[in-house]
C-alpha cells in the first residue's frame, strides 16, 4: 500500500510557503529536505566503510577526502548534492550510485522522516526500503543513527525570539484516526476533528524565512488538535 504523509506534517512544513517554486523550484522544499538527509546518508555510508568517525584515526589506511558534486533526479525534479569521497577513491556508495541519474520513490519517505512521532524503528524501516535488501544490518544501522540525528536537529531547532508580524488561521478537518496519527499509511476507521493552525512570520526585513541549504530548519510552524 502506497504510504500517505499526514495533512499536520504537510501543514507544518509548507508553513510559510507562498509560491509553487518555495516548494518544488530550484533551492525550494522538497529539494531541500532531500538534500539533507541524503548528504547524512551517504556520511554515515563511509563511516561505516572506513571504520571510524571524522576527524579519529584511520583504521585501515584509508580516510576521508572531501566531498564532489552530484546532481540525481527525483520525481519533484534535480537535487544537487556532494558526495564524500575517500582518498584510496576504492568508496561505492550505495544510496546513490555511481552512475545513478534517477532517484525514484523517495520523496515521500524522505518527508515522512521529519514527521514528529517517527520512531528509530519507523526511520529505519523507511531507510530499508530505501536501500532494499542487499546491503548489512549493520550499515542500516548506522545510517538510521545519523538519519536520527538530522531529523532531531529539525525538531528541536530554535526560533526567533521576536517576530514584528505573525499571521494566523486555521481550518476545522474530519481526518482519519486517532489523536496518535503516528504511522504513516495507517489506516483507521475512527475520525477525528482536527484544526491545524497554519502560522507565518515575517522579519523585521519583511520577507519570510527560507531554508538555509545544508541545514533545514523552518522557523513557522504551530498545530493542534480540537475535540
Amino acid at each position: 500500500m502506497k504510504r500517505r504523509i499526514r495533512k499536520e506534517l504537510l501543514n507544518e512544513l509548507l508553513s510559510g510557503y507562498e509560491k509553487s517554486d518555495d516548494l518544488t523550484g530550484p533551492e525550494g522544499l522538497l529539494e531541500q529536505l532531500t538534500g539533507a538527509l541524503v548528504e547524512r546518508a551517504l556520511a554515515a555510508e563511509l563511516t561505516e566503510y572506513l571504520g571510524h568517525e571524522p576527524g579519529a584515526p584511520a583504521v585501515h589506511g584509508n580516510s576521508r577526502n572531501g566531498t564532489s558534486p552530484k546532481t540525481p533526479t527525483t520525481e519533484q525534479g534535480e537535487v544537487p548534492i556532494e558526495v564524500p569521497r575517500d582518498r584510496n577513491g576504492t568508496f561505492e556508495d550505495r544510496l546513490v550510485r555511481q552512475h545513478q541519474r534517477r532517484f525514484p520513490g523517495f520523496d515521500d519517505k524522505i518527508v515522512s522522516m521529519y514527521a514528529p512521532g517517527m520512531s528509530v524503528r519507523d526511520i529505519q524501516a523507511h531507510l530499508s526500503e530505501i536501500y532494499g535488501t542487499e546491503i548489512s544490518p549493520s550499515l542500516i544501522s548506522t545510517v538510521t543513527d545519523a538519519v536520527v540525528d538530522e531529523v532531531a536537529k529539525w525538531q528541536a531547532r530554535p526560533l526567533d525570539p521576536i517576530w514584528p508580524i505573525v499571521y494566523l488561521d486555521a481550518i476545522v478537518l474530519k481526518l482519519p484516526g486517532d489523536r496518535c496519527l503516528i504511522h504513516v499509511g495507517r489506516e483507521v476507521s475512527r475520525t477525528l476533528a482536527s484544526a491545524p493552525l497554519l502560522s507565518a512570520m515575517v522579519h523585521f526585513s519583511g520577507e519570510c524565512p527560507r531554508i538555509p541549504r545544508k541545514c533545514p530548519s523552518f522557523q513557522a510552524l504551530t498545530l493542534a488538535h480540537s475535540g
